[in-house]
């Protein structure tokens, strides 16, 4: 079946996740490290939902509990329950329990010793719980093995998450999947769902689609949620069916109704992003909205990254922060941290160390990585900690340590250029190879700029770097797309491709990739204006240099300013002409300045100043401007804003004529004729300096206009 390109897209941004199992009272992944959506690409919910519980089923005795579902405690993960935020979970089967008094503990034990199957179930719930007995798991463990073999479908099921999970024994993913078997075939909906991702993950059993299917189907028809949602994204990409996403929307839909917050998220980038479904943007945050309301870490985010970026929604860091904040209370390690930098950094609320202190602490205690590397930022910029490298590096060293790839990153540099300690070069390059195999955005592009510019002890090599900043863009790392987008426009890493250029600035800018968005909007007007990789595009040009000069990018005000000279993709302005040369030149734009000083020199379109004009001509041509170098030569030769002086105007025109036309060539060849021995040794004398000086500055040698990336 061929699929189309919208079903592709549909696919990918819902991916299989890649942990599998969730808690007993929700099928979730892991919330620490949810991914960060982009820019009208929201990332995807994380699928299918994971099977086993981590915790089983509670005991219910039959004389104080009916078959009814009841609501979950914190200390009873409870068999028979259905979650306000989710539907029924694992262990919603209630289970029977016997005829017994549940709180006399000898009269359960002398049950169970009596093998009474659901008194063994009880007893093994009590070792679990830590009820009327001292808390003993492994005790759990077998009393729950007496009373499945004895065919308690509760205490099976149970039997499967332990083993599953290694809980009281030793992990046995095979035995695991036996033993939610024999509960599913028993009639146990959770059972039914756990064997079914069991099955679609190939855990403990050789994967097989069909298999899990049919156990999802089961499941759904049960009107299990987390079933229906796993069913809806192996239609969503044609796992033991044809790619259908009418069908998975329809399942996300039932999934949804039954308050699956997964489900609900799933709807969120279906419709946000016209992914199986017209797209609407509205829809897709109220679905967003849902999930999040539920509790859907995922969802939570990109609440969060949409106010804090002005996604589709007005930007607002006050409500960036509140979203952290439900994060957070959730005990999510990537929130606590996300709002601890918030604090930090006095984003959406005032500065507050102690408070982004206590929160970084309160998830570097739980061993998280990126709280540490938080904590070693603190201490090396001196934000909320006294600044202090040495105890920055023991911080990175710590996270990295715990394989993160940033901490591990901040190591190499530590070592490397000598932060903090000395320097240690035989320590580094694992550290740089851990980081890079983790993906670290900010080792890939410190590693691509430093072959480009042959620094931080790297050999110059731009093949390399434009390769590594390729790198970092196939895994969509933003920062990349800029100076990838000028290894192609310069073809720097062996390919000149200007269309692919222009692509991966025009990304840059839609996910507000970079800090300087001006030079980049310059870029894709000088694409538009010569025509590179594209028609030429005089207007196009102009617009893209009107909003780079709108941010101050002098080369943008220049480009501008000769366009409205001559009516250039706009219309002619010659009053808007000389607003933008002044502009530009007085940020030392050497073109610009020369255009201005000729402006004045000939009193068109200003009042003729020759003063003004040889101090513009001095500021360009001291920039390397050989057309300034030349006219500044001949205010000297003819003492027009300035004392004639025949060795200056000599040395002046020595300077221009390096490269330069047959014109400047002449007037020097006639300039020297006027000078004595001692002016012609002081003019050669200046020259050279005039010379050295401007190599110094490195700009751009061949005169006009000054070099841009």
């Amino acid at each position: 079946m061929r699929i189309s390109k919208k079903g592709l897209l549909f696919i990918n941004a819902l991916m299989v996740s890649s942990s599998l199992f969730a808690t007993s009272n929700s099928p979730q992944q892991n919330p620490a490290t949810p991914p960060a959506p982009a820019a009208e690409q929201p990332a995807a919910p994380s699928l299918p939902p994971q099977p086993a519980a981590a915790q089983p089923a509670a005991a219910q005795p039959a004389a104080a509990q009916p078959a009814a579902a009841q609501p979950a405690t914190a200390s009873q993960p409870a068999a028979a329950q259905q979650s306000e935020a989710t539907a029924p979970q694992p262990g919603s089967q209630a289970p029977k329990t016997g005829n017994f008094d549940k709180t006399d503990i000898l009269d359960v034990q002398h049950e169970a010793n009596a093998d009474n199957p659901d008194a063994q179930f009880y007893l093994g719930m009590l070792y679990y719980e830590g009820r009327m007995v001292n808390k003993d798991i492994p005790r759990a463990v077998m009393w729950f093995k007496k009373a499945a073999e004895a065919g308690n479908v509760d205490a099976q099921y149970n039997l499967g998450i332990c083993f599953l999970k290694g809980i009281g024994m030793t992990s046995n993913k095979k035995q695991a999947a036996m033993w939610f078997e024999r509960a599913a075939e028993k009639g146990n909906v959770p059972a039914m769902y756990n064997l079914g991702v069991i099955y679609n993950q190939g855990v403990g059993v050789d994967k097989n689609f069909k298999v899990a299917n049919d156990w999802f189907e089961k499941a759904s028809a049960k009107d299990y949620a987390p079933a229906m949602y796993a069913l809806g994204v192996n239609y969503s990409k044609g796992a033991g069916y044809p790619v259908d996403e009418a069908k998975a929307i329809e399942l996300f839909e039932k999934a949804g109704k039954l308050n699956n917050d997964y489900a609900l998220f799933a709807l969120g980038v279906a419709y946000y992003n016209g992914l199986g479904v017209p797209k609407d943007i509205n829809k897709g945050l109220e679905y967003y909205v849902k999930a999040a309301d539920l509790n859907n870490i995922e969802a939570i985010f990109f609440i969060a990254d949409s106010y804090k970026l002005g996604r589709n929604v007005k930007q607002d860091n006050a409500e960036y922060v509140k979203w952290l904040e439900r994060a957070a209370k959730l005990d999510d390690n990537k929130g606590i941290v996300a709002l601890a930098v918030a604090y930090r950094d006095g984003v959406g609320v005032p500065v507050n160390y102690p408070k982004a202190n206590e929160l970084l602490k309160k998830a570097a205690d739980k061993n998280y990585a990126p709280a540490m590397y938080q904590i070693g930022m603190g201490y090396e910029h001196g934000k909320g900690y006294p600044q202090n490298r040495l105890k920055a590096l023991e911080w990175f060293e710590k996270a990295a340590a715990l394989s993160n790839g940033a901490a591990q990153f901040k190591v190499y540099q530590y070592y490397n250029e000598g932060y903090g300690t000395t320097k240690q070069q035989s320590k580094t390059q694992e550290f740089l190879k851990s980081a890079l195999a983790q993906n670290d955005p900010e080792a890939m592009i410190y590693l691509g700029n430093a072959y480009l510019k042959g620094e931080k002890g790297i050999e110059m090599n731009p093949k390399k770097g434009c390769e590594w900043l390729q790198k970092a863009a196939d895994n969509k790392i933003k920062e990349s797309y800029y100076p990838l987008g000028t290894c192609y426009k310069s073809g720097l890493g062996g390919e000149q491709n200007y269309a692919k250029a222009r692509d991966l600035f025009i990304k840059a800018l839609e996910e507000n990739a970079v800090g300087n968005v001006a030079e980049i909007q310059y870029e894709l007007g000088h694409i538009y204006l010569d025509g590179l990789g594209t028609e030429v595009n005089d207007v196009e040009a102009m617009k893209w240099f009107d909003k780079s000069a709108a941010q101050g990018n002098a080369d943008a005000q220049y480009q501008l300013a000769m366009a409205y000279r001559v009516g250039k993709g706009v219309i002619k302005d010659e009053k808007k002409a000389i607003d933008y040369f002044s502009k530009a030149a007085e940020q030392k734009h050497s073109a610009a300045a020369y255009e201005l000083g000729m402006i004045y020199l000939q009193g068109v379109l200003l009042p003729k100043d020759e003063k003004r004009a040889a101090a513009l001509f001095s500021e360009a041509a001291n920039a390397g401007d050989r057309g300034a170098q030349y006219q500044l030569a001949l205010c000297y030769r003819d003492g027009k804003g300035v004392a004639v002086d025949k060795a200056r105007a000599y040395a002046w025109l020595k300077v221009a004529s390096i490269g330069g036309s047959a014109e400047i060539m002449d007037a020097r060849d006639k300039q020297l004729e006027r000078l004595s021995p001692q002016e012609l040794a002081e003019g050669q004398q200046l020259a050279e300096k005039i010379t050295q000086t401007i190599l110094a500055k490195d700009y751009d040698a061949t005169g006009n206009t000054k070099k841009t990336p």
